[in-house]
């Protein structure tokens, strides 16, 4: 029989592709809901969930706490749209 006539189920994995089988990997652990009622600065992906959210830097939500003593996202998020319109103010 001809090389060219046999089918890829033919060959085993190795002798069609060259090289062994690599394993997948393992699933992914499922992450943890982010709590949305209170800014957390241990993690950085609730870090990175509230800087994409305030669109700000870490710095920016530091300071915003530190300022309102709060970690209420309400809280933080007009501390924020209040320095935004200080600095408008300011550009005029």
């Amino acid at each position: 029989m001809d090389d060219h006539a046999l089918k890829q189920s033919d060959y085993s994995f190795v002798e069609w592709y060259g090289r062994t089988p690599v394993a997948a990997p393992p699933p992914a652990k499922p992450q943890p809901e982010i709590d949305t009622t209170r800014i957390s600065l241990a993690s950085d992906r609730e870090l990175r969930y509230w800087t994409d959210e305030f669109r700000v830097t870490i710095y920016d939500i530091r300071d915003a706490i530190a300022a309102t003593g709060s970690r209420c996202p309400n809280d933080v998020r007009h501390y924020l749209a209040r320095r935004v319109e200080e600095y408008a103010a300011e550009l005029l």
